[in-house]
């Protein structure tokens, strides 16, 4: 009997094999302004407009930081900063994978290629890619599908 075998194993990258740091990244800005459950409400609120921001008209990565960190600073009565969202957008690619990636992704992609479809942008996912110790066959980006996930366009 044949047993299945895939052509290829398919990953999203950032918040699945690269600790997505967005959370840390708005602390590190923000928590001296903002304690405890204000600082949890504006990360909650960071996600929700990063969110929000993907699921329009596509646009450059840095402009959906840049939207959403500010209209989380509006809503949370924080002065943006433009340099805020620059900070963050270029913290991106210095993330590595979660501590339990490397080794399985190599074990994987010694039997099957590896594929990643992400949210990332051309000039960043390389430097992501590169830390996770592993080939991959093909890195498909929001930018060349010209829709971000989860918009069915990012998949076609």
């Amino acid at each position: 009997m044949n047993r299945f075998r895939p052509k290829y194993v398919t990953f999203d990258c950032h918040g699945t094999l690269i600790n997505f740091q967005m959370a840390e990244a708005a602390r590190d800005l923000f928590g001296h302004l903002l304690g405890g459950p204000r600082m949890d409400e504006f990360i909650r609120n960071f996600q929700g407009y990063r969110l929000d921001e993907v699921m329009q008209d596509w646009k450059p990565y840095a402009d959906v930081v840049h939207n959403a960190l500010e209209r989380t600073c509006r809503r949370n009565n924080i002065a943006f900063r433009a340099e805020d969202a620059e900070t963050i957008y270029n913290r991106i690619p210095t993330w590595g994978p979660h501590p339990d990636v490397p080794a399985g992704l190599a074990k994987l992609a010694k039997e099957i290629p590896l594929v990643t479809l992400t949210n990332s942008m051309m000039a960043q996912i390389p430097s992501n890619v590169a830390k996770l110790g592993a080939p991959f066959h093909a890195v498909l980006t929001a930018e060349e599908a010209g829709a971000y996930k989860p918009h069915f366009k990012a998949f076609e």
